[in-house]
């Protein structure tokens, strides 16, 4: 077998691993658990039942809505999410997006309670879903399918910078697929 029937393979397997690790990530994690989210999707929401960009106060004190500072950022994703998701009901975005009143968000406790961001109802949340987390878990299929079309252009780019070093270019896509927080800020 030849050198880059070699690499060719192992490009491969690298691509399915991080699409079964990222799924897997995906399906696993709580919703509204992983950084953002709790904002990224209602972002992604609004976009697909309004049409339309939210409008951001020009007063710092106002209220700006669900999606927080998401509403000011880049919206080509969430646009893209939006027309991935905007077939679904998600009248039920605010009984599943249930803000936890005791959430210790981002602080590390003594006794590790009240770590999650949300309170969970397991009706809602498990297969077959439906509703907002049948959009949200969507969005994260998605999420992870622009993980991968993030690997196979850095491929591509150290493929022009790096061109006779085939097995450099894998280990390079390898620390970036299968980085652990990358594979869960994908998912």
């Amino acid at each position: 077998m030849s050198n880059s029937a070699t690499t060719q393979k192992i490009y491969y397997a690298l691509l399915a691993t991080f699409l079964i690790l990222g799924t897997a990530y995906s399906i696993t994690v709580p919703i509204f658990e992983t950084p953002d989210e709790l904002f990224h999707y209602p972002m992604v929401q609004h976009l697909a039942t309004q049409h339309a960009l939210p409008v951001l106060p020009t007063d710092p004190e106002a209220a700006v809505g669900p999606w927080e500072q998401e509403g000011g950022q880049p919206p080509l994703y969430y646009f893209l999410t939006a027309l991935l998701t905007a077939p679904f009901d998600t009248a039920d975005l605010a009984t599943v997006r249930h803000l936890n009143p005791q959430a210790a968000r981002g602080v590390a406790t003594a006794d590790g309670s009240n770590l999650n961001v949300v309170l969970h109802d397991p009706t809602l949340e498990r297969f077959p879903w439906q509703g907002t987390v049948l959009a949200i878990h969507i969005a994260r299929f998605f999420s992870v399918l622009c993980g991968v079309i993030a690997l196979i252009l850095s491929r591509a780019l150290l493929a022009e910078l790096l061109p006779q070093r085939p097995y450099l270019i894998l280990a390079a896509l390898a620390v970036q697929a299968y980085t652990p927080m990358y594979l869960f800020i994908t998912a």
